[in-house]
């Protein structure tokens, strides 16, 4: 379906100052749409990302050194027609017509040449590991090919541009088509269409089960249904825990740099993983009670854990010659022993006497 269309008369500043300005007459609705990144997509099947500038004065450029690449590998010059076609919020079909008004014949993708050692019909290496995300197996299931492998099996590729089949589970074999991107001046792949979608909905996939976090930042949203924070990774729970006071409220920065600190802190100290400590650390913090009550005012709280955790590491740095960084470490440390020097753990003992005392 189309959304918007317009065309674009190739000029001079535009190939010099490595931007595009779109019409003034964008629609608002779709241009408030638009995220920081579209594609580019030509009749070849070849794609570039582009970057989304939304300047002072109300215009739209499509600039960046994605454009940059659009231009050179087409040759756009001035005088040049191109005609844009909105597919999806995210998606440009584009048209190049030449100064004589005629289509241009589009340029094929500039991958590595042909090795004579390399026989096209065969993958020399036949196998890849991805880890699933949520684009994956969410949306419009496209799956990207590593660079590497699209390198090392760059015959195969060039003998078979285009075309590719999946077999999940032992059915039977659908036909996929491979889409080429251009990005930060190199090409990369992905498989999609019907074939890659019929694999997700016959393996079922989960993204909560096969997704790596590397960085405690999903950016999920964890808070918007009940018990959904039990997905959340344990080391983000203990990031965002850092910002419930009120002058840290919002600076995840801060939060994210003291997390990463302390466990370079605690791999120079013991010879174990610092995310084997922190599970450590939970596993015996955690108060035996269903329902805690923390503060003067006694307010249940069901994580008392994480919040008894990093209230000792604070209010141990107060007025401390020792840095946040460093009393966090020594917190983890000692719970992960079970050490009566950790706060958790004496809090932890104070709650269970008090709930032992109620029985």
């Amino acid at each position: 379906m189309t959304l918007f269309k317009f065309f674009v008369i190739i000029l001079p500043a535009m190939i010099e100052e490595g931007k595009m300005r779109c019409p003034e007459s964008f629609p608002q609705s779709l241009r408030n749409r638009l995220s920081q990144y579209v594609s580019l997509r030509t009749p070849s099947g070849l794609s570039w990302i582009v970057t989304v500038v939304k300047s002072s004065d109300g215009f739209l450029y499509l600039g960046g050194p994605g454009w940059v690449d659009f231009a050179t590998h087409h040759s756009l010059s001035f005088g040049h027609f191109l005609v844009f076609d909105c597919r999806q919020v995210d998606l440009f079909e584009v048209i190049i017509c030449a100064q004589s008004g005629v289509e241009i014949s589009y340029p094929a993708a500039d991958l590595p040449p042909n090795s004579s050692s390399d026989d096209a019909s065969d993958c020399r290496n036949c196998e890849f590991k991805k880890i699933m995300t949520s684009s994956d197996i969410t949306g419009k299931q496209t799956i990207g090919i590593p660079a590497w492998f699209v390198n090392e099996n760059r015959s195969w590729f060039n003998s078979h541009h285009g075309d590719c089949s999946v077999v999940a589970a032992g059915e039977e074999r659908r036909n996929c088509r491979i889409s080429w991107y251009h990005r930060e001046g190199r090409w990369e792949a992905a498989i999609c269409s019907g074939g890659w979608k019929f694999a997700v909905n016959k393996l079922k996939p989960s993204d909560g089960d096969t997704h790596a976090t590397y960085v405690p930042h999903t950016g999920g949203r964890y808070s918007v249904k009940r018990l959904r924070k039990a997905q959340c990774p344990i080391v983000e729970r203990l990031t965002n825990s850092f910002m419930m006071n009120w002058r840290n409220n919002g600076k995840k920065v801060m939060a994210v740099r003291i997390i990463k600190h302390t466990m370079e802190i605690i791999h120079l100290f013991i010879d174990q993983k610092p995310i084997q400590i922190i599970i450590d650390v939970f596993v015996n913090i955690v108060p035996r009670e269903d329902a805690t009550r923390i503060g003067s005012a006694g307010v249940v709280r069901r994580e008392a854990a994480i919040y008894l955790l990093t209230t000792g590491a604070r209010d141990f740095a107060f007025r401390n010659i020792k840095t946040i960084v460093e009393c966090l470490a020594d917190e983890l440390i000692n719970a992960a022993k079970g050490s009566s020097n950790s706060y958790c753990i004496k809090k932890k003992d104070e709650i269970e006497s008090v709930a032992n005392g109620n029985c």
